[in-house]
Formats: C-alpha cells, sequence, structure tokens
C-alpha cells in the first residue's frame, strides 16, 4: 500500500466514525432525554401515589392545641353528635363525625370545660352537635373547606335549651402545606373542624350555668 492509499484508508475510516457518531448521537440523544423525563415523572406519581394513599383524617391533628377559657364549668356533660357526609370525595370522607366527636370529648377533657364526660342519663347538661360540610373551594393547588355545626347545651333537669349556636369555621391548604390532592383535602378539613371545636368550647365557657 502507497502513502496516498494509507492516508485515504485514514481519512475514510475517520469520516465514516465522525457519522456513525453523529447519527447515533442523532438517534440516542432524544431517547435518553424521553427515558430521563419518564423516570422523573415515574418517581414523582409515585410520591404522589403514596402521600395520596396516606391520606385519612386523625383525632390527633383535630384537637385544638391549647383554648384559653375565662369560665369552667362544675357540672357533667353528655355528648351526642349526628350529620356528616357519607359521600366520599377523592376517596376521604367528608365528615368523619366519629372523629370529631371523639376531637371535641378530647378537647372537653384538656380544657376542663366541664367536670367530666358522662352518659345522657347521668349527665347534667347534654351537648348535641350536627355537623355539616361544604367544599367552598377545590381546585389543583388549593383546598378550602367551610365546616358548619350547630351546638345545642340543654339542661337535663328539664330539657332547657341553654345554648344554641351554629358555628361556621374554614381552613385553607395549598401546594405548600401538601403536594397530593388527598393530603390536601384531609388537611383542609381537618383544619376547619380544629377551627370549629376550637370557637365553639369557647362559646359554651362563656355560657351561665
Amino acid at each position: 500500500m502507497n502513502r496516498f492509499n494509507y492516508i485515504q484508508n485514514i481519512v475514510t475510516h475517520r469520516f465514516i466514525h465522525d457519522v456513525l457518531t453523529c447519527v447515533t448521537q442523532a438517534t440516542l440523544k432524544p431517547i435518553f432525554n424521553q427515558a430521563r423525563k419518564t423516570a422523573t415523572g415515574l418517581i414523582v406519581t409515585t410520591l404522589l401515589l403514596l402521600t395520596a394513599s396516606c391520606a385519612s383524617v386523625s383525632v390527633d391533628r383535630v384537637v385544638p392545641e391549647k383554648i384559653d377559657l375565662p369560665v369552667k364549668h362544675p357540672y357533667s356533660v353528655s355528648i351526642v353528635i349526628k350529620g356528616g357526609e357519607e359521600t366520599k370525595f377523592g376517596g376521604v370522607q367528608e365528615v368523619p363525625i366519629d372523629i370529631f366527636l371523639e376531637a371535641v370529648k378530647q378537647s372537653i377533657v384538656n380544657t376542663k370545660l366541664f367536670s367530666m364526660i358522662e352518659k345522657e342519663p347521668t349527665a347534667d347538661y347534654h351537648l348535641e352537635l350536627t355537623v355539616y360540610k361544604i367544599f367552598y373551594s377545590n381546585s389543583l393547588s388549593q383546598n378550602k373547606h367551610k365546616v358548619y355545626v350547630d351546638w345545642l347545651l340543654k339542661s337535663a333537669k328539664n330539657n332547657k335549651v341553654i345554648f344554641r349556636k351554629r358555628v361556621a369555621t374554614e381552613h385553607e391548604v395549598t401546594l405548600s402545606d401538601a403536594l397530593g390532592g388527598d393530603k390536601r383535602l384531609v388537611l383542609a378539613t381537618e383544619g376547619a373542624m380544629r377551627k370549629n371545636i376550637a370557637e365553639g368550647i369557647k362559646q359554651l365557657s362563656l355560657v351561665k350555668l
């Protein structure tokens, strides 16, 4: 092989190598980019699903941390509850009244609003709660829920109504609080319920018994 043919072979091989490199990069780069985007999407989706699957209303988060009461009553009270929606939205019960009831009981014990909680036949007063809730505003990035609860207190002696008030409270949750929609739904519900309990107990503390 003369020097010219040798140089020609080198140039040809180099040209073929460069062409194949360019074709490979042009072909595989979009594939790699798409794979990376897909993997990222799968990770984000998985995290959102895990967040949503763990979303459930908690009694501990519904009980107010601290309520300062001007007056505490040295009497016993019984508590009954009704209402709430059984329809589920996004896999979460709209108004879990059993949790609301337990949170009210714990709040009364924590604040010592009444001396003790007893069953209806033996209690000095009867507290009746009727729970409602509407979805005030829900979007892909925001949940604002408003809860209505009728607080009714009656004397056990003569069944006389001592106190009656409809308490309305709302709570807003955004993407900064939780990514998953179900989680925001739960947090908005818990927040509105927690505020309602705090306000209801404060109002009962002002009642003259």
